[in-house]
């Protein structure tokens, strides 16, 4: 479903930083959202994903919590602290469920949460609606770039 299920305009150069150290997983999940019609950059560690948003200015972070060096979380805080990339969404997944892990999502500034495993066509549903919110609230332009509610 991903994309396709909200609306055509989601999917026109919608980018996906898809951050996960896991290959396996990061294969499964990379190849369905690239079949939802996104555009898939990948990261396997919190100081590779940090360089890519700065460089690809990625419509959403897909960001494992449990990466090896700099983690989700401390990724996620460092992009949320930084102005030029604050208004990037960033959804995490995690394998952690209880409420302290809930609270130190929200302590980072993650912008959704899920808990791993996650099926795959739930992870493109969950990222198309993300990113057509964030547009529809008007702080990212098509091409990922931020922009104002006026323009």
């Amino acid at each position: 479903m991903g994309c396709r299920a909200n609306s055509a305009e989601v999917c026109v150069r919608a980018m996906v930083l898809l951050v996960e150290d896991d290959e396996d997983s990061r294969a499964i999940y990379g190849t369905v959202l690239r079949h939802a019609g996104f555009l898939v950059v990948e990261a396997d560690d919190g100081e590779a994903a940090v360089e890519s948003v700065r460089r690809h200015r990625p419509d959403i972070v897909v960001m494992d919590a449990g990466l090896p060096g700099m983690d989700g979380w401390d990724a996620t805080a460092a992009l949320k602290g930084d102005p030029e990339t604050a208004s990037v969404p960033i959804l995490v997944l995690t394998v952690h469920s209880q409420p302290a892990d809930l609270e130190r999502a929200e302590a980072a500034g993650c912008d959704g949460y899920v808990v791993k495993p996650i099926d795959p066509a739930s992870l493109a549903e969950t990222v198309g609606r993300m990113i057509a919110e964030t547009r529809a609230a008007g702080t990212r332009d098509v091409a990922g770039g931020a922009h104002t509610a006026g323009g």
